[in-house]
């Protein structure tokens, strides 16, 4: 398990688009994709995989108010894992398509923190059970 001492960052920062219309990706979600590849290198078993691959994502962090109810600024669980797994991708030159589990989960906690997991796993778990 890899852990990050990062806030996680939300699709919604993380573009932005020209007078034209054309969107790009704005230089702080290239860094922190970069970021995350960095801290991430000790997931070798990554480099270059052709198998299915299972995600558990755990993001800790301040995500309650004052008044102890749930942040509505805190950002949407399934909007913090993009930046991550692509920046993971491009590091270490294996396709999100092959990820076939992916498991998020909030945690209340003073500090900002994102733990990750990552296997490899067989394609025998992802075909219909034959009763």
């Amino acid at each position: 398990m890899i852990e990050i001492k990062l806030k996680p960052m939300s699709l919604g920062r993380a573009w932005s688009q020209t007078k034209s219309g054309k969107r790009f990706l704005v230089k702080e979600a290239k860094d922190y994709k970069m970021l995350v590849a960095y801290y991430c290198k000790e997931l070798s078993v990554l480099d270059g995989y052709t198998g299915a691959l299972k995600f558990t994502i755990e993001y800790r962090g301040p995500w309650l108010t004052r008044n102890k109810t749930i942040s509505k600024t805190a950002g949407d669980i399934d909007n913090f894992q993009k930046l991550i797994l692509d920046g993971l991708c491009e590091a270490y030159n294996f396709d999100d398509s092959q990820i076939m589990e992916l498991n998020l989960k909030k945690v209340i906690a003073d500090e900002w923190l994102i733990r990750i997991e990552v296997k490899t796993i067989s394609l025998e778990n992802f075909f219909p059970s034959r009763d």
